[in-house]
């Protein structure tokens, strides 16, 4: 089985499992988060960098209700030791707490932001394997 074939189905996984969560939310203008429509998670695949390697991520945008002004960017890729997630926030949102990751009704994981340009906020960070277990 090549590395391409061993590798696809994890990814087809994680898109499963993060595209059936439910209804996501986006902060609206006054603060409160509102469900909208599921986002649509988009599956990129290369092997520009190894033609036997097929690396693969999974990325989502969250917009804002009626403004469709970005609230969050998320890239979810196979890291070191476990998969990560790289995110990108616009300014302008509350971020002093950093981001809060909660899955179903789980605690809440906390991580800071990590650095910032004139485009944005950013954090990258691990996903804890025990947010994918029944």
């Amino acid at each position: 089985m090549s590395r391409i074939q061993r590798v696809l189905p994890v990814f087809v996984m994680l898109a499963a499992l993060l595209g059936t969560t439910g209804a996501p939310f986006a902060q609206s203008s006054t603060g409160q988060a509102k469900a909208e429509a599921a986002p649509r998670w988009i599956v990129n695949c290369s092997n520009a960098a190894s033609p036997d390697i097929l690396v693969c991520s999974l990325s989502v945008t969250l917009l804002q209700a009626g403004t469709r002004q970005k609230v969050l960017s998320a890239t979810v890729f196979k890291g070191a030791e476990s998969p990560e997630m790289a995110s990108s926030l616009p300014h302008g949102l509350d971020l002093l707490s950093g981001i809060v990751i909660t899955v179903d009704r789980g605690t809440g994981q906390s991580y800071p932001i990590q650095t910032s340009n004139a485009d944005g906020a950013y954090s990258s960070f691990p996903l804890l394997l025990q947010w994918w277990r029944p």
